[in-house]
């Protein structure tokens, strides 16, 4: 007797499905019966040939294997790695609703704090955009595989220069939260003036910023957060946002980005424009 292994081979995997015991001696009639009970066959001398017994219930067992096989490998290669980047005066816990529902879905989210944000204790004075870039590049470079890197209104200066240095073979695609996107040579400070001479509102922000005595950092009048950030939020959420709200490092928001056609500008982008 020889035995005889059969492999199926899926494209991630290799299933042994059974072992057959095949007789040497042709002209004897014998039962092989496989060892994982997938099925019996006779072989015959006359015919020559294996007949199976069961061979409807195999089919139905092997296309059974098939199918989940094949809805794990899909659902595995849906799964996605965000990298979620707060803006101006937030941190990490603005994220605080949308991590659990990437989270539900089976992504992966995770959400920072800029140097200088947040629980990061890094004096905010001291803090460059060289500094934010540099966090969202060593976390998405600690995460195996391509990542989508998501920034909030200034984080989009942000997610662009990190976007460059780690070019389209790391970050799948770019998405920007009613985010500044920029071209090379421009800065939040530049992009927001440019937004304010379309409109026809009066500046809002620059008269409820309090500066440092330093001039190196501002923060947000409490009494404006609401009316800034949070106008359609509920009451919870905006006690819970002026609880929150910090320093944010002016020389981060008037610091020009340099960014490439070839490394950024090769990296798909989506724009969710809130209103």
């Amino acid at each position: 007797m020889r035995p005889i292994f059969y492999l199926f081979q899926f494209p991630w995997c290799v299933v042994p499905l059974y072992t057959l015991q095949v007789p040497t001696n042709r002209d004897t009639t014998e039962k092989i019966t496989s060892k994982r009970r997938f099925f019996t066959c006779i072989h015959t001398a006359e015919t020559d040939k294996f007949v199976s017994t069961n061979k409807h219930k195999y089919m139905k067992r092997l296309l059974l294997l098939l199918v989940v096989l094949t809805t794990l490998q899909s659902t595995y290669a849906q799964k996605k790695s965000y990298i979620l980047v707060h803006g101006a005066w937030h941190g990490a816990w603005c994220w605080k609703k949308v991590v659990p529902l990437l989270q539900k879905n089976g992504h992966r989210a995770i959400a920072l704090d800029l140097p200088g944000h947040g629980d990061d204790k890094a004096i905010a004075g001291n803090i460059t955009l060289a500094d934010y870039v540099k966090k969202v590049v060593d976390s998405s470079n600690e995460i195996s595989g391509p990542v989508i890197l998501v920034g909030h209104s200034m984080a989009g200066v942000v997610i662009a220069q990190a976007a460059e240095e780690l070019g389209p073979e790391k970050v799948e695609k770019l998405v920007f939260l009613d985010a500044f996107m920029p071209r090379t040579g421009e800065s939040v400070f530049m992009l927001a003036g440019k937004a304010e001479s379309i409109g026809d509102q009066k500046p809002i922000l620059i008269p409820n910023l309090l500066m440092s005595a330093d001039n190196k950092t501002s923060s947000i009048k409490v009494d404006a957060v609401q009316q800034l950030f949070y106008h359609d939020c509920s009451s919870a959420d905006i006690d819970y946002a002026k609880k929150h709200v910090g320093q944010q490092p002016i020389i981060c928001l008037a610091t020009p980005v340099s960014v490439t056609d070839a490394r950024y500008g090769a990296i798909p982008k989506t724009y969710i424009l809130c209103t």
